[in-house]
């Protein structure tokens, strides 16, 4: 039987927030949230994350809470961008990785996808397929694969289907692509002026691979690709989002936000204007990294979108299925057991398979 859930304003918008929350242990704010079904799911970062048992217990706890089985999200690419700490395998960056082949890619996204698994984290925000076409743009640079978008796709689209193989969720970013671009949309809302053709030739190739690996989630990118829409930011454009990635390029997975709290967009709008727009585009998950309170922000803004008529009730509900499809499909699944968590936490298979790509 499939997960099932009501078309009511406000467990609908619930589905489309993933939160997040300072601590080791889930607080009673985020805890009600999750077992009143307002909240899809979580993201972790160092700040929650200590030795394996305790992310393991963290987890449970998520789990236990749920309505509805919980996305719990983390950045574990690799190399500077990596959340998990020893004991767990400290993995190299994905530049090293691209100067290897796809037998490589699925032995290390396996390899990430155990440990995951292992701890209870079901959803990696990872393959990067931003290609690294401009070397002064730091914020990329070595979390990619390289400049080759062909060599990138290839790579990327392996590391998904080992992830699939391996029950996690994979997540390709940063949709339409942040290689050519020199601004950390951390800080500020970077724009590029890269031309249709040369977009479509370089950074769209990787998203089209992964696309036909069946990625079941795509973020979008804090930046402004003027020639696919000269007005919005690729999370807040309904162009790029619905007319590119859905219509053009086929996609029917999850397209998911990068942080909604992000100088990029924060600078310019307040929270709920940029979950609004978000939603409007056509984003199914809105990642609010913060905490509860600004999670929530973002879910009451869809529910009175939906209440007010400026929100589509179709269009929402077809994000709703999304989250749900992959949620049935990928977190359903029965965890390791606990005891298992020393023998594949920091393996000396997993170390030996990190040093050669060192």
């Amino acid at each position: 039987m499939g997960l099932e859930i009501q078309l009511d304003p406000d467990l609908m918008a619930g589905q489309m927030v993933v939160g997040g929350f300072e601590g080791k242990t889930l607080p009673a704010e985020m805890e009600r949230a999750l077992s009143r079904g307002r909240l899809s799911g979580v993201i972790l970062f160092n700040r929650n994350l200590g030795s394996p048992e305790e992310v393991r217990a963290l987890t449970d706890a998520i789990r236990s809470a749920s309505s509805l089985p919980p996305i719990i999200a983390v950045d574990q690419e690799g190399g500077r961008v990596q959340r998990l700490s020893p004991p767990f395998t400290r993995w190299p960056s994905m530049r090293a990785l691209g100067a290897r082949d796809s037998k490589t890619a699925r032995e290390l996204a396996s390899a990430i996808a155990a440990e995951m698994m292992a701890v209870g984290i079901n959803t990696n925000l990872a393959p990067v397929l931003d290609v690294d076409s401009n070397p002064g743009c730091s914020v990329i640079a070595d979390r990619g694969l390289g400049p080759d978008p062909n060599k990138v796709a290839h790579l990327g689209a392996a590391m998904i289907q080992a992830y699939r193989e391996a029950g996690v969720i994979s997540c390709a970013k940063h949709f339409p692509g942040h290689g050519d671009t020199t601004v950390d949309s951390h800080d500020d809302l970077p724009v590029s002026e890269t031309d249709r053709s040369t977009l479509e030739r370089r950074e769209l190739i990787p998203f089209g691979e992964a696309i036909k690996a069946r990625v079941p989630m795509i973020m979008t990118a804090h930046l402004k690709a003027t020639a696919l829409d000269p007005y919005y930011p690729a999370t807040i454009s309904r162009p790029i989002i619905n007319d590119l990635l859905r219509e053009e390029m086929g996609f029917d997975g999850v397209i998911i936000t990068d942080d909604l709290m992000m100088g990029a967009l924060m600078k310019y709008m307040p929270l709920k204007d940029a979950a609004f727009s978000a939603a409007r585009a056509g984003a199914d998950l809105l990642l609010v990294c913060s905490g509860p309170a600004a999670a929530e922000e973002a879910r009451k803004t869809i529910v009175d979108g939906l209440h007010q008529g400026i929100l589509d009730f179709g269009q929402t509900t077809l994000s709703v299925r999304r989250v749900v499809r992959i949620k049935e499909e990928y977190l359903m699944k029965k965890l390791p057991a606990r005891e298992k968590i020393n023998e594949v936490v920091g393996s000396g298979k997993h170390k030996e398979l990190a040093e050669t790509l060192t």
